[in-house]
């Protein structure tokens, strides 16, 4: 489970907006080692290697800046450490690996607890590009009118589109009743868009659950799961009681927007529907090896029938549920394709400076049918769109299908 391991399957700067390799060079040369000879990474940290690395160029340049910059004194040597090892992790090419410096890991370690100071928006990369993926409901970022595939240009006036998506996400989190100037390209509209938002303190729960009526006057519940936090499996435990409870005779399942979390509570989610024992996700290894995850075998909805709504949005712990219902049968998907974020991080802060981390990818999930989640994300059953303004004049046209069809049913 990922809060045994610590592995997070959070969509990796689908951060909400509250919104190493160096790591053995960097710590040797504050302590005063001296690398001037061509060693290697492999035998600095282990004592072996086959890749020949200097690590002279990076001493001399450090050097260079303490003797020729115009401030030298005020050179943090610290930020200096931490910004060579953030470089280090970012070659390797993966916006999902990255390295938490005390700041940046606090405010991830504070991600999924459902409180928080921002603007309410959740971003990731997509073609390379800080990108929103979706707004939360109340947020700044809603009522200033941001969208889903908002590509974030500049933020206070700066461009942003050369940064890692964490130094954007830094750029544009703050503190309460202050302001932030987004700058955005909508590519549905063609056209750059400049928005002035108030952060504000947004308290989000991760699962909302209520009763509603068909137009035959049957119940279904509508459940949605906002992100799979540390409020899920008790939230989950609420709504399930309720729908079964009221004896609903079905349920829409809005996984729209979710990017992830806790592979637990997808794990835990899922067991509502699927038998005991039977495989939820495999979590696949660079060696061939694989990890199952099974059903607890909670059941109580299983005799329920189920439709999940689905988009751009829903990644990694949300795809896991979603493919796993669909893979057995229980429910279809509605709506547009999932985003395609299914690879396993895991935190690492042991021999780290303190309060620091790296996140590192170290698997991929697969569905109990063996589709891989990673990029190619999930087709939906049923492709309904939604525009930008169907969702300014309250209509819901995804919602709509997915009632219809749960009521056909």
């Amino acid at each position: 489970m990922i809060s045994n391991k610590k592995y997070f399957i959070t969509l990796a700067g689908a951060v909400i907006i509250v919104c190493a390799a160096f790591a053995g060079g960097i710590e040797l040369g504050y302590r005063g080692l001296s690398l001037t000879s061509k060693s290697t990474i492999q035998q600095i940290i282990k004592g072996n290697s086959t890749q020949a690395v200097s690590f002279q160029p990076l001493w001399t340049v450090l050097q260079d800046l303490q003797d020729n910059y115009i401030d030298a004194g005020s050179i943090n040597a610290q930020q200096e450490m931490y910004g060579a090892i953030k470089g280090a992790v970012a070659s390797v090419g993966d916006p999902y690996t990255v390295f938490f410096d005390p700041k940046a890991y606090k405010d991830f370690s504070t991600q999924l607890s459902g409180s928080f100071q921002g603007i309410g928006a959740q971003m990731a990369l997509k073609n390379n590009l800080p990108t929103i993926v979706s707004t939360l409901q109340g947020s700044p970022a809603k009522a200033a009118g941001l969208f889903s595939g908002d590509e974030v240009i500049k933020v206070n006036d700066s461009d942003v589109t050369t940064l890692s998506l964490d130094d954007v996400v830094s750029l544009i989190r703050g503190a309460a009743n202050t302001q932030v100037k987004i700058t955005i390209y909508r590519p549905s509209a063609n056209k750059q868009m400049d928005f002035n938002i108030t952060r504000a303190q947004i308290d989000v729960k991760s699962v909302a659950y209520s009763e509603k009526s068909f137009s035959n006057g049957k119940k279904y519940e509508l459940i949605t799961i906002n992100e799979f936090g540390d409020d899920t499996d008790a939230g989950f435990k609420e709504a399930a009681a309720d729908a079964v409870k009221n004896n609903v005779s079905g349920i829409v399942l809005d996984l729209r927007g979710n990017p992830g979390g806790y592979l637990s509570s997808a794990v835990n989610t899922a067991s509502y529907w699927i038998p005991a024992n039977k495989l939820i996700v495999s979590e696949a290894h660079s060696d061939g090896s694989t990890i199952p995850y099974y059903s607890n075998g909670n059941e109580s909805l299983s005799k329920i029938p189920t439709v999940v709504l689905m988009d751009g949005g829903t990644a990694s712990a949300a795809e896991i549920l979603s493919g796993a219902l669909h893979d057995y049968g229980i429910a279809k998907l509605i709506g547009d394709k999932s985003f395609g974020k299914g690879s396993v991080q895991k935190v690492i802060t042991d021999g780290l400076p303190s309060g620091t981390a790296i996140k590192v990818t170290v698997a991929k999930w697969l569905t109990p049918k063996g589709q891989n989640l990673n990029h190619n994300g999930l087709d939906p059953d049923i492709k309904i769109d939604i525009t930008q303004d169907q969702i300014q004049a309250g209509q819901d046209p995804q919602m709509d299908k997915a009632t219809s069809t749960l009521q056909g049913e």
